[in-house]
């Protein structure tokens, strides 16, 4: 997630005054942009057909499925299997051949920006991809030969400084090393500070420009999506850095653009409607192979790859975050390792495991960190691709994804040409696991509820089918709650005056406090505070500090904490045994997991119809969070509209 990233206010005056300083020196060592361009757009041995280019900086083309080797029917039964499995769904979409053949819209419209969430590392790395593409990054060049200080993160925490080892190809891997071990021998995962350092690359190298407006100007506005970085300038404060760690404010067309170009291996099309290489075809077979194959075959460049966990590595409980994950939580940086069993009756093979062979960094506490976990969703081989013996349907090797911890996912398929992107307010886990994220649950299951539209399409060669399917409304809890997301539908590029300031006539404002819906969804309310709310002794300047209880009583009915409050609904997803788990116990243990008001049964412990058995699961309903994961965050200023903070 990208919760973190208010932290770096702070460091916005330092971080900029230092960058700056190489800006000049740099831009004038490279050669001139027009050379960059002309080298990098030059026709490769790799060509897509020009009807299949995607949109270019123009709207997507519409087709039938049918025209396209796919069926309609199909492709309306899984968007109802994926609603149904992953409750409160927003969209499903899916493009082929370069053309959007399916759209199923549950909540809003086709233009409703959403935050992505983790799943918007991988456009952060494909818009890498054009800096390096240029000659601008050399993947394999220290940061610290750029010029970027060593103190915009930890990377000492063990006592040895660790910094000037750390290039852009670590961090585009996960595998920056935390400060804990040597960059490069372990998967560590980032959202925060250490994956930042992509942004603070691109400010030492291009030029005068900041890296929000080098990044819209050469990638977000060939694109088609000019706003993309709009999100990260208003929002996260940092000072003309973007936000290297994703959740960029996208609507699910969006997100099918940037798989569209991976898929298309970085070639895309021209405002004269030719085909031009955006992203170099060589970065690309990098970004899409697995960055750091010792120990994490899984991973490419801030992407998951469908490939071989491999006998040595875990296969159940999120798989491909252990292995050869670092706990961050421990100043030793000890090993995380565990074993899985399989399902009884699944008729996959036991993997050897030996939990003592497994080593830590540290052996102090290690055994805490070995665990052996039976009867969770295994994964015998890859990542979504199974033994079909336990009933899972094998996805193709050559399947990427990214993902989102709240349900965001996009699988992207070169063979086929397919982009599937589905995105919503909702989060499987793991009943088994002592974690609740668990990929080698949550995107098997995503998977095999969509599957059978893409593998098994049926044959037609009308082309009389429908492009939009028609879906019943999500069911909400039986309590009664009544929450719509039509109240935040914020359309792409607002034409509204963003600079009027909406002030509270009432009372004296004193200043105003800006809360994220929950679950850190990147849209909220803004709400003026009048000078009587602010209790004598109380700072709100002070960093960290949640201004929510300063809210005017008037504004209750639409606080963040309300369940009555704007933001939409979630969902809560969890495996379960139909003759063993009672569903509402499951709703209950939602409701105590995250905090929750109101989890309600949405469906039973039972196989979602139409998909394998191993797929039990209860759905959940709940309302609103009581806990935030980013505080309500306090300005001195009068609320001012934005397309994500309405003034409440």
């Amino acid at each position: 997630t990208v919760s973190g990233m208010r932290q770096w206010v702070p460091l916005v005056a330092t971080i900029a005054g230092v960058c700056a300083a190489h800006r000049e020196r740099l831009s004038q060592a490279d050669p001139s942009e027009t050379q960059r361009r002309s080298d990098f757009t030059r026709a490769s041995s790799f060509q897509v057909p020009d009807d299949a280019l995607g949109p270019g900086s123009g709207p997507w083309e519409e087709a039938s499925p049918e025209d396209h080797g796919l069926s309609s029917a199909k492709l309306t039964a899984a968007a109802n299997r994926i609603s149904t499995a992953l409750p409160y769904r927003w969209c499903f979409v899916a493009v082929k051949d370069g053309k959007l053949v399916h759209e199923s819209v549950f909540h809003n419209t086709s233009e409703t920006l959403y935050r992505t969430q983790s799943l918007g590392k991988t456009g952060v790395a494909s818009m890498i991809g054009v800096l390096v593409s240029r000659g601008l990054i050399d993947l394999d060049r220290p940061l610290a030969e750029y010029g970027i200080p060593s103190t915009l993160a930890n990377w000492s925490v063990t006592g040895k400084d660790y910094f000037p080892q750390v290039t852009a190809r670590h961090l585009l891997g996960q595998s920056s090393g935390y400060g804990m071990v040597p960059p490069g021998t372990h998967f560590t995962y980032d959202s925060d500070d250490y994956i930042q350092h992509l942004s603070y690359l691109m400010d030492a190298v291009v030029g005068d420009s900041t890296p929000i407006e080098y990044a819209t100007r050469e990638f977000a506005e060939p694109l088609g999506v000019p706003s993309l970085y709009e999100y990260d300038g208003q929002v996260y404060g940092i000072g003309g850095n973007l936000s290297a760690g994703g959740g960029q404010m996208m609507s699910c067309r969006d997100i099918a653009r940037v798989g569209t170009l991976i898929v298309n291996k970085g070639m895309w099309r021209a405002a004269n409607g030719s085909g031009i290489q955006l992203v170099s075809q060589d970065y690309m077979r990098q970004m899409t192979s697995p960055s750091f194959p010792k120990f994490n075959k899984g991973y490419g460049f801030l992407t998951w790859l469908n490939t071989e966990v491999g006998p040595e590595g875990p296969h159940c409980c999120g798989p491909r975050f252990a292995g050869s994950r670092v706990n961050q939580s421990t100043p030793t940086g000890v090993r995380v390792g565990y074993c899985c069993k399989p399902l009884n009756g699944s008729g996959l093979p036991p993997v050897p495991c030996n939990l003592s062979n497994i080593m830590a960094l540290s052996e102090e506490d290690a055994d805490e960190h070995k665990i052996s976990y039976e009867g969770a969703m295994y994964i015998g081989k890859s990542i979504v691709d199974d033994n079909t013996a336990s009933g899972l349907t094998p996805a193709p090797h050559d399947l990427m994804m990214a993902q989102g911890e709240r349900g965001e996912y996009m699988f992207m398929i070169p063979s086929k040409n397919l982009t599937v992107v589905t995105m919503g307010s909702s989060q499987p886990r793991s009943r088994l696991c002592s974690t609740s994220y668990d990929d080698a649950f949550t995107v098997s299951l995503a998977w095999n509820a969509i599957a059978d539209a893409f593998l098994h399409p049926a044959s037609a060669s009308s082309s009389e089918g429908s492009f939009r399917a028609q879906h019943p409304p999500i069911p909400k809890p039986s309590s009664g709650t009544e929450t719509s997301t039509s109240d935040h539908v914020f359309e792409k590029r607002p034409g509204a005056d963003r600079s009027a300031v909406v002030r509270d006539r009432r009372a004296p404002v004193v200043g105003s406090c800006t809360c994220d819906c929950p679950i850190d969804l990147g849209f909220g309310r803004c709400f003026n505070v009048p000078t009587d709310n602010v209790p004598p002794g109380v700072d709100p300047t002070v960093p960290g500090f949640d201004c929510s209880d300063l809210i005017p009583e008037s504004s209750v009915s639409t606080k963040i904490n309300s369940p009555d409050a704007f933001c939409p609904m979630f969902g809560l997803t969890v495996n379960c045994d139909p003759g063993l788990d009672n569903s509402t116990i499951l709703c209950t243990l939602g409701n105590k997991m995250y905090s929750h008001h109101n989890c309600d049964v949405l469906h039973e412990c039972s196989p979602v119809e139409g998909m394998p058995s191993s797929f039990a699961v209860t759905t959940c309903g709940c309302g609103h969070l009581e806990k935030r994961m980013t505080p309500c965050v306090w300005s001195p200023q009068p609320c001012v509209y934005t397309p994500y903070y309405s003034p409440g």
